[in-house]
């Protein structure tokens, strides 16, 4: 006969006993909010211009980068807070809410507007683990429990 294994709950979910439960806030190094304002006056197609990542840019997983859009590089440098690393995972706050992809090689140093950046520890959360989850049904159940407002 086979032992039953323990579970304990979780958002009304069953999981493995053995998993640690913790909150984002404690698997992460960062987690702020892309450029929030205006950014159009500092959209820039010249050849150092920084890719821009928007919302519309965010797929479950992936991005479509059609119309992406560029900035002028004192802007990147004036703000440092939504530069991006790979491996950061970026959900979206306004519209398709709590959708999530992680940040590639390719687009190491871009920089994003009003996007939920969170740079997780790698040695204990591994991005595409919380990228699936984020994007799940229970997933976006979960963070459809703290949104706030209409759109946000």
């Amino acid at each position: 006969m086979s032992e039953k294994i323990k579970t304990k709950a979780f958002y009304n979910y069953e999981i493995p006993g053995d998993w640690e439960i913790e909150e984002l806030g404690q698997l992460t190094i960062l987690c702020t909010n892309g450029f929030v304002g205006k950014a159009k006056e500092s959209y820039d197609e010249g050849a150092g211009a920084i890719l821009y990542i928007q919302g519309f840019n965010v797929t479950e997983g992936g991005f479509n980068l059609h119309n992406i859009k560029r900035v002028k590089r004192s802007f990147h440098e004036k703000n440092k807070k939504s530069r991006l690393v790979e491996g950061d995972l970026l959900t979206i706050q306004t519209g398709d809410i709590g959708v999530t992809t992680v940040v590639t090689k390719e687009l190491e140093g871009a920089n994003c507007h009003a996007l939920v950046i969170s740079r997780l520890k790698k040695e204990i959360a591994h991005p595409y683990f919380y990228v699936q989850f984020f994007n799940s049904e229970r997933g976006r159940r979960i963070l459809k429990t703290i949104e706030t407002g209409s759109t946000m």
